[in-house]
């Protein structure tokens, strides 16, 4: 849309506002540089509002500790960081290649835990609070985007849900969605298929690092369906999925992470750990 004249955002749904920020349908903070809105879709204050949203989900797992792994730079230009109760996610460049590091800096044994063995260790922390209603909102968010990259006419009333959901930023209304691991580098978001049970639902399958999320699209989701949507995303979507269909939804998750030492370095570590014992 080069015209500013018919610009028109599609969350607020106003034209008398500014459109000069770029509106990254994944956030940029995921490591998403190139799937974005043509300007004169997504207004700057929507924009805003939406990078708080964003950096609560991707500061809290799954998103955080492939966050790190996998984006090179923040906007700032930093490597990016995550917070844990009880320490900090980090990622250091060493000769060899970029290595995760889980700093502790709590003695509180509730606060995570380190066991190293000769030929494995074991991690365990639990994450910040994950928001069931955080997550629909942000996806919500990034689903509309899609729908409007593919130049369907979401200002129709058919996407109110949706952009009712996306511009709550967590608090209400709320829809439900599958959440998933996705322990790879992608970016990437399309539609499922286009066979008659999708044309009920329309649901956005949306992949980054750290995880990967699947948001009805329909214009509702009533609870008498959930067993057909999840029959349907288990069959049709590759991976290991839960269905997060309450709303009130918020708690931290415990992460458990076995390590195998894979270099040189790794065994180093490992011995001097040993004779500090």
């Amino acid at each position: 849309m080069n015209d500013k004249s018919q610009a028109k955002c599609i969350f607020c749904l106003r034209s008398n506002t500014t459109f000069l920020k770029e509106a990254h349908i994944i956030p940029e903070s995921a490591g998403n540089e190139k799937l974005t809105l043509p300007n004169g879709y997504e207004c700057d204050e929507c924009n805003e509002g939406f990078s708080k949203i964003e950096q609560q989900v991707l500061r809290s797992f799954p998103g955080q500790f492939f966050r790190v792994a996998f984006v090179d730079k923040t906007k700032r230009g930093r490597s990016p960081t995550s917070d844990i109760k009880g320490g900090k996610i980090m990622r250091a460049s060493t000769p060899e290649r970029p290595t995760i590091q889980i700093k502790q800096h709590s003695k509180n044994p509730n606060s995570g835990k380190l066991e190293i063995g000769e030929s494995a260790s074991e991690i365990t922390w639990e994450s910040q609070k994950l928001s069931g209603r955080k997550v629909s909102a942000l996806l919500a968010k990034m689903a509309l985007e899609y729908l409007c990259l593919r130049k369907i006419d979401v200002y129709s009333t058919d996407y109110d849900h949706l952009r009712d959901c996306a511009k709550s930023h967590g608090r209400s209304p709320f829809i439900p969605f599958f959440v998933g691991l996705h322990a790879e580098p992608t970016q990437a978001i399309d539609l499922i298929s286009d066979d008659e049970i999708s044309a009920k639902f329309k649901p956005v399958w949306i992949r980054f690092p750290g995880f990967s999320a699947v948001i009805p699209t329909g214009k509702s989701l009533e609870d008498s369906m959930l067993d057909l949507f999840r029959s349907y995303i288990v069959r049709e979507v590759p991976g290991s999925f839960i269905l997060i269909s309450d709303p009130n939804w918020e708690k931290p998750i415990k992460v458990n992470l076995t390590l195998t030492p894979a270099s040189e370095i790794a065994r180093e570590s490992y011995n001097r750990l040993l004779k500090k014992k």
